[in-house]
C-alpha cells in the first residue's frame, strides 16, 4: 500500500483516514493485512497462494 498511498491522500484529504485493508485482484484474494491497525504506508500483507486457481495451458507443437 506504499506506493498508493501518498495519490490516496491527496485525492482523499487530510480529514480521511486511509486504512489497508486486504490485497484483492479481479481473479481472487491476493493477501490478507492482519493487523489493519497499522499505518497505511506501513502494510504489510500475508499472501495466499492456495486463494487462487492457476491455470498453465499446454502449448501445443502442431
Amino acid at each position: 500500500m506504499k506506493q498508493y498511498y501518498q495519490k490516496l491522500k491527496f485525492y482523499a484529504g487530510e480529514d480521511v483516514p486511509i486504512l489497508g485493508r486486504d490485497y484483492f485482484a479481479s481473479e481472487c484474494c491476493v493477501g490478507l493485512n492482519l493487523d489493519i491497525t497499522q499505518l497505511p504506508e506501513t502494510t504489510r500483507f500475508i499472501i495466499l497462494p492456495t486463494f487462487a486457481y492457476f491455470e498453465i495451458p499446454s502449448i501445443s507443437e502442431e
